[in-house]
C-alpha cells in the first residue's frame, strides 16, 4: 500500500490521481485509492461486479443500449465504469435521451429500457404506450394510457422532421403533421390507416360541402329540437346525433328534387313534389340528402306551396297526380275521373272516384235530361234502364258530363 495514494471519496475527484491511474471508490477509506489502468473511454468499459464481499449500489453504462443501469458492486476489483449515482453516469456517458413527454420510459427486469416498434407495441407494460421516435433508440415505452383520440396535437420538443398523423378532435378527422421525434403524446400515428382505425373519423352526411363550424372550431351539430344553423346552412337530421349537423344550403328546398341519400338507414321522411305540388312520403337513408327532406307532412306543407285539392275529401285522398281539365273540354279526364270545374284554372282538375253522366230520354210527347253520378259502365247502363222502366215507353241513352261547382 506504500505506493498507493489514498483518494478523497468526499471530493470524488480524479485530479489527484496520476495520469495513468483512476480513482477507485470502495466501501471504505482503505479501498478508495488511485488504481492503475485508466481507460481512454470509461463508457466503453464492461461492467465488472468485482471480487470483494461488499454490496454497494452503483451504476454502470451500457454502451449497447446507451443507458446507465444499476448493479451491485462488491467493493474490490472494479473498473472505471462504476458510478456512485445515475446522474454522474449520465453526465459522463452519452445516454439515450428520454423521448417521453412525462415520466421515464419503462424498464425490464434487467433495468434496461424496453424498446418497442409499430409491430411490437404490445411489449409495453400496463400504463405505458409505444412511442415511435425518429429511430429505434427513441422508440420506447412511455408512461400514459389515455385515449389518444381525445389528446391535443403535440409537435414534440426534438429536432427531427418525421411525417405523422393525428386525430383532430374538432374536425374529427385524421390530419398530417411533422413530428420532431421527442416529447409527443399518444395522438401520434405513423399512417393514416392507423389513425382511422384507432379514432373513427366523422362521416360527413352533407350531400355537398362540409358542415358548419362552431365558435370553438368543431362541427356544428343541430337537432329537431334545436334546428338553428348559420345563414346559408340548413339542419340535416340524420339517423343519429352525429349525423345531425348544419349542412350547406343551396336555395329553396321546394325547388330541388328529392334525394334518398347514400346511407344505410331507413327513415320515413316527406318531400315536396313540384309536379303534383304535394308532400309525399319517401324512405331516406340518413346521409347525403338535400333540403327537400322533412320529418313530417306538416313540416313539408308549411314550407312549400302545397296544392289543396278541390275534390271531395274522400276522393282527394286518392289524388296522386294532378290532371287539369276545363269547362270547354270537360270530357278529357281519364277513366274513373270527372272534371271538377272550379273558380280558377288551378282548381279545375280531374277528380278520382267516379263521373257524372247525362241520361237523355225522349218519348212521343217530350224529352228530358237527367244527371247521375256513377262509377263504371254497369252503373251507367243501370241508370238508363231504371229511367226507361219508370217512364214507360221512353227511350234513354247516356253521355258523360262534367261536374260543375260554382
Amino acid at each position: 500500500m506504500a505506493n498507493l495514494v489514498l483518494a478523497n471519496v468526499f471530493l470524488k475527484s480524479y485530479s489527484i490521481c496520476a495520469a495513468d491511474y483512476f480513482c477507485h471508490i470502495g466501501d471504505e477509506e482503505q479501498t478508495t485509492v488511485c488504481c492503475p489502468g485508466r481507460a481512454e473511454n470509461m463508457c466503453m468499459e464492461p461492467l465488472v461486479s468485482g471480487t470483494g464481499e461488499a454490496a454497494l449500489n452503483r451504476f454502470a453504462y451500457n454502451a449497447l443500449t446507451r443507458q446507465c443501469l444499476p448493479f451491485v458492486y462488491s467493493g474490490i476489483g472494479g473498473n472505471q465504469n462504476n458510478f456512485l449515482s445515475k446522474a454522474s453516469c449520465e453526465a459522463s456517458c452519452p445516454v439515450l435521451g428520454n423521448p417521453c413527454s412525462q415520466g421515464d420510459p419503462a424498464t425490464g427486469a434487467n433495468g434496461q429500457y424496453i424498446m418497442c416498434s409499430s409491430t411490437s407495441s404490445n411489449v409495453c407494460p400496463a400504463g405505458y404506450w409505444c412511442h415511435i421516435g425518429a429511430d429505434i433508440t427513441a422508440s420506447l415505452c412511455c408512461p400514459g394510457a389515455e385515449n389518444p383520440c381525445a389528446l391535443p396535437l403535440a409537435l414534440g420538443t426534438g429536432m427531427a422532421h418525421v411525417g405523422r398523423w393525428y386525430f383532430d378532435v374538432n374536425s374529427r378527422r385524421c390530419s398530417r403533421f411533422t413530428y420532431t421525434g421527442f416529447g409527443g403524446n399518444q395522438n401520434n400515428f405513423q399512417t393514416l390507416q392507423e389513425c382511422r382505425t384507432r379514432c373513427p373519423e366523422f362521416q360527413n352526411p352533407c350531400s355537398t360541402g362540409d358542415p358548419a363550424q362552431s365558435p370553438s372550431g368543431g362541427i356544428l351539430f343541430c337537432s329537431s329540437d334545436r334546428p338553428t344553423c348559420p345563414a346559408s346552412y340548413w339542419c340535416h337530421i340524420g339517423s343519429t346525433a352525429d349525423s345531425s349537423v348544419c349542412c350547406p344550403s343551396f336555395g329553396d328546398p321546394c325547388l330541388v328534387a328529392v334525394m334518398p341519400g347514400t346511407g344505410s338507414a331507413k327513415l320515413t321522411r316527406w318531400h315536396f313534389n313540384q309536379n303534383t305540388r304535394q308532400c309525399l312520403q319517401f324512405v331516406y337513408t340518413g346521409m347525403g340528402g338535400n333540403e327537400n327532406n322533412f320529418e313530417s307532412e306538416l313540416a313539408c306543407s308549411m314550407k312549400c306551396p302545397v296544392f289543396h285539392s278541390p275534390c271531395p275529401a274522400a276522393m282527394a285522398s286518392n289524388l296522386l297526380s294532378i290532371t287539369k281539365c276545363s269547362a270547354q273540354n270537360p270530357y278529357s279526364c281519364p277513366s274513373g275521373h270527372w272534371c271538377h270545374i272550379g273558380g280558377t284554372p288551378e282548381t279545375t282538375v280531374c277528380c278520382p272516384g267516379g263521373e257524372l253522366v247525362h241520361v237523355n230520354c225522349h218519348s212521343k210527347d217530350k224529352k228530358w235530361d237527367l244527371a247521375r253520378h256513377v262509377v263504371g259502365v254497369r252503373e251507367r247502363r243501370e241508370e238508363v234502364r231504371q229511367e226507361e222502366r219508370e217512364s214507360g215507353r221512353a227511350k234513354c241513352s247516356w253521355r258523360r258530363a262534367a261536374y260543375l261547382l260554382l
